[in-house]
């Protein structure tokens, strides 16, 4: 099972980079391609059994669509602990690689889906532990200027059979 999570990985990678690349030229004809976000990051680290571990960190996110209504997003988080039944779990980092589809609702807002794959990386009890996943999640985008949206979204990031990972993060995203 592990290598084909690297498989998948690695072809997600790959996709994502020759996506970003193709929409290079898109960027000549037309500005705000690119976009660059930053987030409060509410992560939930969930068990099949036994306690929560719930805190707050920061994400940073960064995409460029590939058609009018379709991108390819990275994420990467970090930050936050929490103590739970004498063990402490600590976020060490997240990363994660997306296709982003925006379904536009207004002048003003859009909600959009995202599904990619994403890696983990956690410490509990001084015991550090990495995992990944295809991840998927929703949202919403709130412009309040040409280049400037506010937004909302939940990610499950990582789906393991002995826990899930998820956050709803909350943030502003700029377009250039």
């Amino acid at each position: 099972m592990g290598s084909l999570h690297r498989h998948l990985k690695h072809t997600a990678m790959a996709t994502g980079l020759l996506a970003v690349s193709l929409a290079g030229p898109a960027q000549a004809q037309s500005q705000g391609n690119l976009y660059l976000g930053v987030d409060l990051h509410g992560w939930s680290f969930s068990p099949d059994r036994g306690s929560n571990w719930r805190d707050f960190g920061v994400r940073g996110k960064f995409g460029g669509r590939i058609a009018e209504n379709f991108a390819i997003e990275a994420h990467a988080a970090t930050g936050g602990s929490d103590r739970s039944n004498g063990a402490t779990l600590e976020l060490d980092y997240l990363m994660g690689l997306f296709v982003r589809g925006d379904i536009p609702i207004t002048r003003y807002t859009s909600l959009y889906g995202l599904v990619g794959f994403s890696e983990l990386k956690y410490t509990l009890a001084n015991d550090s532990d990495r995992d990944s996943s295809v991840s998927f999640g929703f949202g919403g985008d709130f412009q309040v200027s040409n280049n400037t949206s506010l937004n909302i979204d939940w990610i499950r990031y990582i789906n393991e059979t002995d826990y899930d990972y998820s956050a709803l993060s909350l943030g502003a995203r700029w377009r250039f």
